[in-house]
């Protein structure tokens, strides 16, 4: 049994050299004959692509508009922006090449990044600094704005409201905690005074707290991640104040200082979408 498994695990490996080998032929004929595969985008792809993004160039120091109407022809435009690969066309010689990807996935829109003719051209000469994990952050962050700049004023308004209700319930909530932090405060006195021992002292500070927690999560927890999600459609995901206000949320329930951590991003975010 053994065996057998050893000769079926050598066969699969050099199966395995076997069409390296062949891709590895392949492409040296490729360019022997001044060719080489490509997995160009079809047209269908180019304009998803091109559209997602408003047919403005992805490239966030650039964002050129691609679309140029012709002067003297009212029915005519030029289209100067190219939808560029992330990972190369080409299996192996192209910028930013991953001989492992498939063609489907390498002409998938996925790949595909819109830009103007200049960016492109930077971006496939310079492939060291324009790397596939940049490119992809451009696309995410391009349709994103497109969203964005889509939002219409009764969304806007939308998310304007819900922060001022996730601000209005935290500060409720924050007050309250001032009546249990008098009954932590009285417990503390009683175990000062010998009244309780360390064990009941423990055990209910423990459950004032897992109680306060639970309020938390239960009730304002939901309201904030609401809020800021919306938060996040306006501004975009890379939004610097967005990505911090979602990491405090996170840890916002560990304490009361947490909690009041997340006041002043609420009216940071709340001032941002007013001037969006």
């Amino acid at each position: 049994m053994r065996l057998n498994e050893y000769l079926f695990k050598e066969l699969d490996n050099i199966l395995q050299l076997i069409c390296n080998l062949l891709n590895k032929i392949k492409d040296w004929l490729a360019r022997l004959m001044g060719k080489e595969d490509r997995d160009d985008f079809t047209p269908a792809t180019k304009k998803s692509i091109a559209m997602r993004v408003n047919y403005i160039c992805s490239n966030p120091t650039c964002r050129r508009y691609t679309l140029k109407p012709k002067i003297n022809d009212p029915y005519r435009w030029d289209e100067v922006g190219q939808a560029s690969h992330i990972v190369s066309a080409s299996r192996v010689n192209g910028p930013r090449a991953d001989p492992e990807m498939n063609s489907e996935d390498r002409k998938h829109p996925n790949n595909g990044i819109w830009l103007c003719l200049r960016c492109h051209k930077i971006i496939d000469s310079e492939p060291d600094w324009a790397t596939i994990k940049v490119l992809q952050s451009w696309k995410k962050e391009a349709e994103l704005r497109a969203v964005s700049n889509s939002v219409d004023d009764d969304f806007k308004q939308s998310t304007i409201d819900d922060l001022i209700i996730a601000i209005r319930s935290l500060n409720s909530f924050l007050d309250q905690l001032l009546v249990c932090n008098s009954i932590d405060y009285d417990l503390r006195n009683r175990f000062e005074r010998n009244e309780i021992n360390w064990n009941d002292y423990t055990k209910n500070m423990m459950e004032n707290f897992e109680k306060t927690k639970r309020e938390y999560e239960k009730s304002i927890f939901p309201e904030i991640q609401v809020a800021l999600l919306k938060c996040q459609n306006i501004l975009g995901e890379s939004n610097e104040i967005v990505r911090n206000a979602f990491k405090s949320l996170e840890r916002s329930s560990c304490n009361q200082l947490t909690m009041k951590d997340m006041l002043p991003i609420l009216y940071e975010l709340k001032e941002n979408v007013q001037w969006r």
